[in-house]
């Protein structure tokens, strides 16, 4: 199987002198990855969402401390607090929550579609472990 076939679904890490390369089985053939990609394999205090908070009227926003995460959510939640003297308690207040991401959706690679594609670019997407 050639490089622009090959779907790269298993990648391996390999020491290239003072650098790495990422090394494709399938295919035997080095391989370019999308830099968020990389950006996943990064140790959690590293990344800029390693955290996260969901807030009912905000949906998820990612944080790279757990205490800015924390600090959102009670934000979210002091401010539903307010509209709750008003209003009542919204049913959505127990929703709020943050945590810790396990896995988020990224992009693993990138290629420029076939002539004659209604598209510019192939992309693949993977769960990506954080």
């Amino acid at each position: 199987m050639n490089q622009e076939q090959c779907m790269h679904s298993k990648l391996e890490r390999r020491e290239a002198g003072d650098s790495f390369e990422w090394y494709c089985p399938t295919c035997d053939g080095i391989v370019t990855v999308n830099p968020s990609f990389e950006e996943g394999l990064k140790p959690a205090r590293e990344r800029q969402d390693a955290f996260f908070v969901h807030d009912y009227e905000n949906g998820v926003e990612f944080h790279k401390t757990e205490e800015a995460a924390a600090e959102a959510a009670q934000g979210y939640l002091d401010a539903a607090g307010d509209d709750a003297a008003d209003y009542g308690w919204d049913e959505a207040t127990y929703n709020i929550c943050y945590g810790k991401v396990i896995a988020k959706a990224d992009c693993v690679e990138e290629m420029t579609a076939p002539e004659g594609s209604d598209f510019d670019k192939i992309q693949l997407f993977e769960l990506v472990k954080r």
